[in-house]
């Protein structure tokens, strides 16, 4: 796999700043939430990837922030949206049982998520689904950017609300 760079993907939401990954070796680099939400965008799981964006935007983005119940289906280092089933989501009025579209993120803290990829998930598990590659892709960007986390190449901003390159090119 290729370097990357982490773009902007969404910072108007009142707690969340969101970003995504982009692969560089590509001949048109396109982030890679957009390529999940463009690949559900007019078929049978259209509203499947319409509540995803919903939960991002609205539900995590305006009005909770990035707090834990909502990043509780762990993937290895990453994360899977929508969340489990749990007490807090269910008074909520979220359920998410039976969701068959996973998108892969990874939460720096409650105002910093970095959105991956995903699909539809075939198999129990994401290893063991359509999702694989998806999966293992994302596991390859979260270790890379805790590295660069932990190396000094990005830093938090000091209202820990966006990400900082201390880098020329962001790449990773």
């Amino acid at each position: 796999m290729g370097s990357f760079a982490l773009q902007l993907w969404d910072d108007e939401s009142n707690y969340v700043t969101y970003y995504s990954v982009v692969k560089l070796d590509c001949d048109v680099p396109v982030m890679e939430v957009d390529l999940f939400f463009n690949r559900f965008n007019d078929n049978e799981y259209k509203e499947f990837a319409e509540d995803i964006l919903y939960l991002l935007i609205e539900t995590i983005g305006n009005k909770y922030g990035a707090v834990d119940a909502f990043f509780n289906r762990v993937e290895n280092k990453a994360f899977a949206l929508p969340p489990k089933k749990s007490d807090w989501l269910e008074s909520l009025k979220l359920d998410y049982l039976h969701f068959p579209l996973r998108l892969f993120a990874y939460r720096i803290n409650e105002n910093i998520v970095i959105l991956f990829n995903g699909g539809l998930k075939t198999a129990k598990t994401a290893q063991k689904s359509r999702l694989s590659i998806k999966f293992y892709e994302a596991q390859h960007f979260v270790t890379k950017i805790e590295e660069a986390l932990k190396n000094g190449e990005i830093g938090i901003s000091d209202d820990g609300k966006s990400l900082l390159y201390f880098n020329e090119n962001d790449m990773m």
